[in-house]
């Protein structure tokens, strides 16, 4: 809202600079290594669901992990919630440079 109110965004160049510190921040959300199941999706807040053809889905690892462990044998649910931790780690790197990346100032 600042930037609208003082004019800075009615510069095409100043356009193009926030749009490319957009498109930085949205890629620190993409994992190298693709959703736990899943390497051909590699965002890790949205992607499709993967047990409902017709919606999305909000942190997609951590719901398909727990997709289901309720069913699981003992052996299983542990090998499981390792791989929930592992997932949980990943995103809170991922978390932390993106936090870090909107603690600098932005310059337009």
């Amino acid at each position: 809202k600042e930037m609208e109110n003082t004019g800075a965004l009615d510069d095409p160049f100043s356009q193009r600079i926030l749009n490319d510190q957009i498109m930085q921040l949205e890629r620190i959300f993409v994992l190298p290594q693709g959703l736990p199941g899943r390497p051909n999706y590699r965002h890790a807040l949205f992607s499709p669901a993967k047990f409902d053809s017709y919606s999305g889905a909000a942190f997609p690892g951590i719901g398909d992990l727990l997709h289901g462990v309720d069913k699981l044998s003992q052996d299983e649910k542990t090998a499981r919630l390792k791989e929930v931790r592992k997932h949980l780690s990943d995103l809170m790197i991922v978390f932390r440079q993106a936090s870090s990346w909107l603690s600098h100032d932005i310059e337009i």
